[in-house]
């Protein structure tokens, strides 16, 4: 009987979205709405990012200043909590920011969040949402949601130690609202590449603002994972 309820609960939690991750020792704990925008984007994040996240952890020491740009549901933002750093996540999709929001007081972690898209202008603009079984939001001209836009270095808040970002395509665009912070505090960035043009685009701004970039991995969809540290 016990093990009956005990296949019935996961299974509940599975159907909810719901699933929890232990990592170096610290257990996550995060949900969607529904499986399929839930479970399998949270799962499908443990598995392919693995190379990643375990970087985050570390590069971050507690007490750090963590940025998670495009923070999605959070499993960035939650580890990153859960090992002791201050975290400011950035997630413009109104579909996402409100169990981005219950997963980060889940998880018990200090932190402030931000409804907006950061980039290289400050204003508005319009974010689609990708279709299938783990959909993301990326800015984009036909997009059905209309957002407000910021640059990094026009925020009023602590400087960070880490920064994490995954926008779907518009990495090099963040990093360029974020000059200010990479030559003064040089923080590490951990960062994702959508597609091989932009690759050595992005390679060629971090070296000319003193940054060696190291690629971490690539995932079975030709996205690259980069690690990038200021230069000694």
């Amino acid at each position: 009987m016990v093990e009956v309820i005990s296949v019935f609960n996961a299974a509940k939690n599975y159907l909810r979205g719901h699933a929890s991750f232990k990592i170096r020792g610290d257990e996550i704990s995060l949900s969607s709405s529904s499986f399929v925008n839930g479970y399998y984007n949270l799962d499908y994040t443990h598995k392919t990012e693995k190379q990643l996240y375990n970087e985050l952890v570390d590069e971050l020491q507690p007490t750090d200043v963590f940025y998670d740009i495009g923070a999605n549901l959070g499993f960035f933002s939650a580890l990153a909590g859960v090992k002791g750093a201050k975290v400011y996540a950035f997630e413009p999709n109104p579909l996402t920011f409100n169990q981005l929001n219950q997963n980060l007081d889940a998880n018990n972690v200090e932190y402030q969040l931000f409804q907006i898209a950061l980039s290289d202008f400050e204003g508005k603009a319009r974010l689609s949402r990708g279709r299938g079984p783990n959909p993301m939001a990326k800015l984009d001209e036909n997009g059905g949601y209309r957002v407000e836009v910021k640059e990094g270095d026009s925020l009023d808040i602590p400087k960070p130690d880490v920064v994490k970002i995954d926008v779907e395509g518009h990495e090099l665009e963040v990093l360029k609202g974020i000059k200010g912070i990479l030559k003064n505090t040089r923080p590490v960035i951990l960062y994702e590449v959508h597609s091989h043009q932009q690759v050595k685009k992005i390679d060629n701004f971090l070296e000319k603002m003193g940054y060696n970039t190291e690629l971490l991995n690539r995932r079975s969809n030709n996205n690259q994972h980069f690690k990038a540290e200021a230069k000694k």
